[in-house]
């Protein structure tokens, strides 16, 4: 299910790509929050703050913010 860019909160969002933060984890080295489809494509070096190297498996999950995606989808689901 497509939202609307406009109706996802900017807090909800991957700082890489803008869009909803599934799957999300956080940068080590600037600590933002990406979606899992943009920490599986980085490319070595961090695309927010030039930061390398930069691997996939070093990004830790960010289960806080990958809680409140899902209540939020729940939530939109309801609408």
């Amino acid at each position: 299910s497509s939202i609307p860019l406009p109706e996802i909160p900017v807090k909800l969002r991957c700082t890489i790509c803008n869009d909803l933060a599934r799957r999300a984890v956080k940068l080590p080295c600037c600590e933002q929050s990406i979606c899992g489809n943009c920490r599986d494509k980085l490319p070595g070096v961090c695309p927010v703050c030039d930061h390398s190297p930069l691997t996939p498996d070093i990004c830790k999950d960010n289960t806080a913010l990958r809680t409140t995606v899902a209540v939020f989808l729940r939530t939109a689901e309801k609408k």
